[in-house]
């Protein structure tokens, strides 16, 4: 075992142990039913230990979990499990022997199994405490208040620790053997014997009379509890429960055995709960006279084994499965507001919320599908529109904001036009303003001056005058439109700098205005995959973001000039419908993918979110969001997880190349709360910079200088905390051989080899060159074609169309001519159609990517022989492997190329074409018998379309040749391995 663990070991175990649907109609609802039922609580424990299905767990320092399984016992700290090699010696492997309880004490662990009392000590090692010759009589032991582990035999109670055992007290007068003992909340003593149940209060023992219905062979129990007041008992014969009492000052109150039949373990929250660990049902709960059923994640088992409830509110759920689950009962981070509940009235906001805005008389205005609310923190207590006669037009309301007179300003984007104020008493319509008054409202903006910006949708297609970009200055409104310098089309967000200057996201980009000016100029900006910008946000140290709310979007940052894209872990684009930057300067992102932490420039996905379409968000002012969803209505979130991440296991070994080293860690977060999927992890050597996240848990290191070099690692979680202190690995780089005695020799023979391999690396390079050039204009010239398409014969039948459309329209002309210029108009449709038909097939035709590449050739061939008149044979056998996508597109490339010099120079009558796949191999021949050419004059090489058919076939680790002579035709053999792609290409 190494040191470092043993030694983590030690200080773990000798630190002080620290201290829905209800089941009745009219049961009042549960708050533990709720925790118990939100699936954002609930984690997988990692570690190979989980899969054991411990029978029995319990508390241990510093609220880490001791597991007991039938083969195994262990610790986990929150991070990982940590099981001395010497605890798999313990002699549990005897029949009728097995797991009965497990204490944490000063000096390790006592652990009491069916082959009697052991003591493990910190440095991984066990000792039998018992004689040996009654460990069948040994009863489960009970931790008291000040750490004493009290344990029966027979008819007495010993103290034990991990060195020993000493006689505490004698049990209860004529009880006889004693099954079992518990502690409960004042410290009463209970104890299970064959004369029946005790109890020891004030110094004295006395019987207690079980409640009416007990079963009379609960008399002969054991007795299993969870540091709790309520006590579970078993018939001593078979072990199995048959009874769950709830101690009270008065007696014993025996819980309803209907409702328990099938129950493996109880126990007893700080608030007075029973929870309840079933066979069959999973968990159920006691509260207030009521039983509810639970009704957690899919994935945890209804067979449940054991519970343990830990003081940092986590409950631990053992399952049949193997398997193992925490729920954090403690945890507030998310709370789900109702939105479709009344308000006011009949009328509810709806499940989508689009428009959020802090209100002065306390909590936030919410506007949903169905109308607008305020939500003071507790309930929805203002509907403004309710019961007036713009109820049902105030709906789908996608801007809010309130001023500073307190005065309401709301906006939609659907539903109804212009912009709407209420002032408390009644609302009003802000009409006969150009460019507002008949426009929907994408935001409402407070200005720096206390004035209002107002971003309308104004014309998608670019063509309205009026401006979309509205302010009102306290007494009148001006709009920006090209006059100003904003192009026309839609503004979609607004952003103020700390020098008064402000920035706008337009349909054609970002647009600034200094401070002070009247005239917007165009910002330098990124290209997003969308080609538009709809979020922006100015930071703390104001640094310009920018987003797009798509899927296909990207979100980006300007510091110091220079524009940086933020990715998520996977290096993939992350959109937004807010940005949002709390009052620590953390930054999140939340939108159509769900909701992230941005970090480093990564984007860190919060795995506790119940959903993942957030459709706005609001700083909360105290570190958490509000924020509006799509169809789960409002939710607040409050980051709770503060307890940084932990990385371990980390590694360094020598590669078999000179002067690698591959380096591999572990890592975990606290209790899971960011399950290890998720975690993120950055690294550097020599002291370094650190490198950009990862989740990938190995890194390999090259050309480390000589001498010991050290190689940190740190793990980051979702919500954004890194490991304080990283882990560290030393490596010892030797010097290098090449440095060493007879280097020189060999050193000056490699230099010799790389000067010869260096003039055939230039050779090759230029001929590589030249073909990918070839390549290149090979694709110019196709798309200046293209060009020519589009230009000469789809623009001159738009423009006839155009014509003919305008004289029909004309006010003066008559019926017959107006129907022949409608003919006429028709005609250029149809003829438009073909022709976009036919340029697109061109580009790329659609049989490619419907039927595939043998299709594709049948379809293309049939259209030459047509229009070329040139006799085709066709042989295409390929088997029924598909052919990769690259790969076809840049075959059938190279026959349209080889196509279109037969219709050009051949003068042929035949062609043969064959496709045939041998092993991984594909190869493509067109052969024709037309005029050919002297491949010895070496003009074929520098033809472009003939290098850009061998650069195709190159790329996929093959070759083209051209075979030809004067007077017997040309062949075209081509050679693909698509198993060894070298570059991608996209055959444009």
């Amino acid at each position: 075992m190494r040191p470092a663990l043993l030694q983590a070991l030690a200080a773990l175990l000798l630190a002080t142990l620290a201290g829905p649907a209800a089941a009745q109609a009219d049961a009042p609802t549960s708050e533990t039913v709720r925790r118990l039922s939100e699936a954002w609580r609930w984690r997988t424990l990692s570690g190979e230990h989980t899969r054991l299905g411990p029978t029995f767990m319990a508390a241990g320092p510093r609220n880490s979990l001791i597991a007991m399984a039938p083969t195994s016992i262990g610790i986990y700290d929150g991070y990982a499990w940590k099981v001395p090699d010497a605890w798999t010696a313990l002699p549990i492997a005897m029949e009728h022997t097995w797991y009965r309880s497990a204490h944490a004490v000063d000096n390790g662990l006592v652990v009491i199994t069916g082959a009697g009392v052991f003591g493990m000590t910190p440095d991984g090692e066990y000792r039998r405490l018992d004689d040996g010759e009654n460990y069948r009589d040994w009863s489960p032991g009970v931790s008291l208040r000040d750490g004493t582990v009290i344990v029966a035999v027979r008819d007495s109670l010993q103290r034990a620790d991990a060195l020993g055992l000493t006689p505490w007290m004698d049990g209860p007068p004529d009880a006889g053997r004693i099954f079992g003992v518990a502690v409960c909340s004042n410290d009463d003593l209970w104890a299970s014997a064959e004369a029946g149940l005790f109890r020891y209060h004030d110094g004295e023992w006395s019987a207690q009379t079980l409640p009416a219905g007990t079963n009379p062979d609960d008399r002969y129990s054991f007795m299993r509890t969870n540091g709790s007041d309520v006590l579970m008992l078993g018939n001593f014969s078979n072990g199995e429960p048959c009874g769950l009492l709830k101690t009270e000052e008065q007696g014993l109150t025996r819980l309803d055995p209907r409702e328990i039949s099938a129950m493996t373990h109880a126990l007893l929250t700080d608030d007075g709960v029973v929870i309840l660990a079933t066979r069959d049902k999973g968990l159920r709960v006691f509260e207030d006279g009521h039983w509810f059923e639970v009704t957690p994640p899919e994935d945890i088992d209804a067979y449940i084994l054991a519970l343990c409830k830990l003081e940092n509110g986590r409950l631990i759920v053992s399952e049949a499965s193997g398997s193992m689950s925490v729920c954090n009962l403690q945890s507030d981070a998310w709370a789900s507001i109702d939105t479709d509940r009344d308000v006011d009235g009949p009328a509810p906001i709806g499940g989508t919320v689009r428009a959020l805005a802090l209100s002065q008389r306390g909590g936030l205005w919410v506007g949903g599908v169905h109308g607008l609310a305020r939500w003071n923190g507790t309930a929805f207590v203002d509907s403004p529109a309710h019961g007036s006669a713009d109820a049902n037009m105030l709906s789908r309301i996608s801007a809010l904001h309130e001023d500073g007179d307190g005065v309401l300003w709301a906006g939609s984007s659907t539903n109804f036009l212009g912009l709407c104020t209420w002032d408390g008493d009644a609302w009003q319509r802000v009409r006969d303003v150009p460019g507002l008054s008949d426009q929907h409202v994408d935001r409402i903006l407070p200005a720096w001056d206390g004035g209002v910006w107002v971003l309308t949708t104004g014309d998608d297609y670019m063509v309205a005058t009026p401006p979309t970009l509205m302010r009102w200055t306290g007494r009148e409104w001006h709009g920006f439109g090209e006059p100003e310098g904003l192009p026309k089309g839609r503004c979609w967000d607004l952003v103020t700098d700390a020098d008064g200057s402000v920035t706008v996201a337009t349909m054609r980009g970002l647009f600034t205005r200094p401070a002070g000016q009247a005239t917007w100029h165009p910002v330098d900006a990124p290209a997003p995959h969308d080609g538009q910008f709809k979020r922006l946000l100015m930071d703390v140290d104001q640094n310009l973001w920018v987003a797009s709310d798509r899927r296909g979007g990207g979100v980006f940052v300007r510091r110091r000039g220079e524009w940086h894209e933020i990715f998520d872990g996977r290096g993939l684009t992350i959109s937004a419908s807010a940005l949002i930057s709390g009052h620590t300067g953390q930054m999140w992102c939340a939108g159509p993918s769900g909701l992230y932490v941005i970090h480093d420039d990564r984007a860190h996905p919060l795995t506790t979110a119940p959903t993942a379409n957030f459709e706005s968000a609001l700083a909360d002012g105290a570190g958490g969001l509000w924020l509006g969803t799509i169809g789960r209505g409002l939710l607040h979130h409050r980051p709770m997880d503060d307890s940084p991440p932990r990385t371990f296991d980390l590694v360094a070994n020598p590669q078999e190349r000179d002067g690698a080293y591959l380096v591999t860690w572990d890592g975990a977060d606290a209790w899971n709360e960011t399950p290890g999927r998720f975690l993120h992890f950055q690294y550097r050597a020599g002291g370094g910079l650190w490198s950009a996240t990862q989740r990938e848990r190995r890194v390999v290191l090259h050309d480390l200088p000589y001498g010991e070099q050290s190689v940190q690692v740190r793990a980051i979680d979702s919500a954004g905390n890194v490991e304080p202190v990283a882990a560290q690995v030393a490596i010892d780089v030797p010097l290098s051989p090449w440095l060493g005695p007879g280097g020189t020799i060999a050193a000056g023979l490699a230099l010799a080899l790389l000067g010869a391999l260096l003039i055939v690396s230039i050779r090759r390079r230029k001929e590589r060159r030249d073909a990918r050039l070839a390549l290149l204009a090979s694709q110019e010239a196709e798309r200046g074609r293209f060009s020519r398409e589009l230009h000469d014969n789809l623009g001159q039948l738009l423009t006839a169309l155009g014509l003919h459309l305008e004289r029909a329209s004309g006010d003066q002309i008559d019926p017959e001519r107006r129907a022949a210029a409608l003919r006429e108009a028709l005609r250029c449709c149809r003829e438009t159609q073909d022709r976009v038909r036919e340029v697109s097939t061109m580009m790329r035709p659609q049989v490619l990517d419907d039927h595939g590449l043998p299709q594709a050739i049948d379809s293309t061939l049939d259209e030459f022989s047509r229009t070329a008149e040139v006799a085709v044979i066709t042989h295409v056998e390929v088997g029924t492997a598909e052919i990769p996508k690259d790969a076809a597109v840049n075959i059938f490339r190279i026959l349209q190329e080889a196509l279109t010099n037969v219709a050009r120079h051949a003068e042929a009558t035949t062609v043969h074409v064959t496709l045939v796949k041998t092993g991984p191999r594909l190869e493509l021949t067109v052969k024709d018998d037309g005029l050919g050419f002297d491949t010895a004059s070496g003009v074929h090489s520098t033809h472009i379309g003939l290098l850009g058919m061998n650069e195709r076939a190159h790329l996929f680790g093959g070759h083209c040749q051209v075979r030809s002579t004067p007077g017997n035709g040309t062949t075209v053999h081509a050679v693909f391995v698509p198993g060894s792609v070298k570059s991608p290409v996209s055959g444009s």
